[in-house]
């Protein structure tokens, strides 16, 4: 009666019956009669009470041996359904634990069926170590793992770059030939994964020569690793194998139309998937997702018309939409929050909660737009809905305030994260390192503010070079070269190079010191390393004037032109007022004249600039050729 009612799956009559002969004696049931009940339970989706049944069967004192794996099979097989891998694992140590009757198991098939399923679970969960250690319980007891398990399983440990593979060919159980092929499958895969495409190729041909048909698995592999790289000739290729194994699927059409969209063909991705279509495959979520960004992104006018058409077509062929889908509608809004907006009261009406992502585009959105009210009502009323703001979202409002110079925005932005244990990124830590140093005026706050937000990070987290120019650029302008070049050393011991833009924020440092020794050392490194441009120039002719020697304005200039380097408008200024303040008066002339050959256009500035330098040494003669000169050339300028 009871195996009748499980057939036909009368869930009431069988727990009547089961219930009868429970109330006639525990010790009288069979392992079967409770195997059976299991598996009606969990078929008909009752699995909290498939549960609750094994709980009160584990603990009945009356039991003298343990249960047959069948009765956690079942259960566990509906957990991994579910993607509840965590409660599946526990019922594998159930299962395999000495309560159970797995260890006495006499029947072959059974103890062989248990432990593929809990090797199928740990290779879905990651697990290595404890896929090892059923391999080696198999090992044991001479059961033999099915054969896709350990082709999974090796392109899992090839994922990873994993020692212990040769664990797995050392299973005794294995036979010869699936050892051999085990082997080529994982070297395959670890070529493959590495992206080392050609020798894979290679490898394959010659697999397929000695009669060894690459499955589904490999070819979807190598598919995804082309249309990874944009290689639409190998991507066709891998797909063609496909179509002849006839398994081409909706990820495998997917990822060659992901191949095309990496070169940017739009038009052969579409065309693909409506081929698709023809071909009798269904589009899902992901896939109209992937050609509405497409759209988006590539086509430059009627992008988002496109993409709703795409849209209105998932809600007629009844393919759901999710939260990634509306964020890229909502991101594509550009700078319309009417339009991104309305996108989030269809996802609500829908009955699917905008997330994190949603939130960040519509702020973004709004920030575009310039109503930066609504940014930040959307950006409060995620505390509503119990969503945490990201980084993003605080990355998005922070260029915005540091853009405008808005230094207590940033400054209330960032205490807010700190009280919200939001973990920055690199992005985070720049904005906000790089405001307190230009906008603040306590370069002491900005060491504190910055470890405060490394703490916060992973210890894997390397900041950006970016974050330490940010921190030697203030101490520059606080005119501080010494904790500028402690933070240079950082920078170095970090495993950054030294670069151009070290070299400009040093020299900066050095010239607001009026340290004009170091300027010129550091002068003479960079050009050297041909690191000199017109605004470096600039800089150094500044500190020639104010602390320098009479000569070294005409050193730097020379050397300078020797290298490839002219002087920019404000390079020549700087050289005219450094020539007035060392009363080199006959130099100034014949600087106006290079200036005029090297086709730079002067301004009032230098104008002014020449004149008084010439005035100031009461020289009226050479004022007055230097007004004539500015009269021929640049009428204009005289005032």
């Amino acid at each position: 009666m009871l195996s009748r009612a499980t057939e036909v799956g009368d869930v009431d009559k069988a727990r009547m019956v089961y219930d009868r002969l429970r109330r006639l004696g525990m010790g009288k049931m069979t392992g079967l009669m409770h195997a059976e009940m299991m598996a009606l339970l969990t078929r008909s989706g009752r699995l909290d009470e498939a549960i609750a049944l094994q709980g009160t069967l584990l603990k009945d004192p009356t039991r003298k041996r343990g249960f047959a794996p069948s009765l956690f099979i079942y259960i566990i097989g509906a957990l991994m359904q579910k993607c509840d891998y965590e409660a599946a694992s526990k019922q594998v140590d159930l299962m395999l634990s000495a309560k159970s009757g797995f260890r006495t198991c006499r029947q072959k098939a059974a103890a062989e069926n248990a432990c593929n399923i809990a090797l199928d679970l740990y290779i879905r969960m990651n697990d290595q170590k404890r896929a090892l250690w059923i391999l080696e319980l198999m090992q044991t007891r001479s059961l033999t793992p099915r054969a896709e398990l350990l082709h999974k399983f090796a392109d899992s440990m090839a994922k990873t770059d994993n020692g212990n593979f040769a664990a797995v060919e050392n299973v005794s159980t294995i036979s010869g030939l699936a050892r051999s092929q085990l082997n080529r499958r994982f070297n395959l895969m670890s070529q493959i994964n590495n992206g080392n495409l050609t020798a894979a190729e290679r490898d394959l041909g010659e697999m397929i020569r000695q009669g060894w048909n690459p499955d589904a698995p490999i070819l979807k592999a190598m598919l995804e690793a082309y249309a990874k790289k944009g290689d639409v000739v190998g991507s066709q290729r891998a797909f063609e194998r496909l179509e002849e194994l006839g398994t081409p699927n909706v990820f495998a059409y997917t990822m060659l139309i992901q191949a095309h969209l990496n070169v940017g063909d739009l038009a052969q991705a579409r065309w693909r998937f409506d081929n698709m279509k023809v071909a009798g495959l269904q589009p899902d979520t992901v896939l109209y997702t992937l050609m509405m960004k497409a759209y988006v992104e590539l086509q430059s006018t009627g992008g988002i018309k496109e993409a709703e058409a795409l849209l209105r077509e998932m809600r007629a062929v009844g393919v759901p939409r999710n939260q990634r889908t509306y964020f890229t509608l909502i991101a594509a809004s550009r700078d319309s929050p009417e339009r991104a907006g309305a996108y989030i009261s269809e996802m609500r009406r829908e009955g699917i909660d905008p997330d994190a992502g949603c939130f960040g585009a519509m702020i973004d959105v709004c920030v575009r737009a310039g109503n930066m009210r609504k940014a930040y009502g959307y950006f409060q009323s995620m505390a509503g809905l119990n969503i945490r703001p990201n980084a993003v979202i605080f990355n998005i409002l922070l260029a915005e305030h540091h853009k405008n110079g808005e230094f207590d925005a940033i400054r209330r932005l960032y205490k807010e994260m700190v009280m919200g244990r939001i973990a920055p990124d690199a992005n985070t830590i720049h904005k906000i390192v790089d405001a307190y140093c230009k906008f603040g005026k306590d370069m002491d706050i900005v060491e504190e503010v910055i470890e405060k937000l490394l703490a916060a990070t992973s210890p894997s987290f390397r900041p950006r070079q970016q974050i330490f120019h940010s921190v030697m650029n203030g101490y520059a302008h606080a005119g501080m070269p010494a904790s500028c070049e402690r933070w240079r050393d950082r920078m170095l011991a970090s495993g950054f190079e030294a670069t151009f833009i070290t070299s400009n924020i040093l020299l900066n440092a050095y010239c607001r010191a009026e340290d004009h020794f170091k300027v010129m050392a550091l002068f003479k490194q960079m050009l050297k390393n041909g690191q000199v441009t017109p605004a470096t120039m600039a800089q150094v002719l500044d500190s020639c004037g104010l602390n320098g020697a009479p000569e070294d304005a005409t050193w730097v200039v020379e050397r300078a032109r020797a290298a490839g380097t002219s002087l920019d408008e404000n390079g020549y200024n700087s050289y005219l007022e450094a020539l007035g303040r060392h009363r080199r008066i006959g130099e100034i002339r014949p600087a106006l004249y290079s200036m005029l050959a090297d086709g730079v256009e002067p301004t009032s500035k230098t104008f002014l600039t020449a004149v008084n330098a010439v005035e100031r040494q009461g020289k009226l003669r050479e004022a007055k050729e230097v007004r004539s000169f500015f009269e021929t050339h640049f009428p204009s300028l005289v005032k």
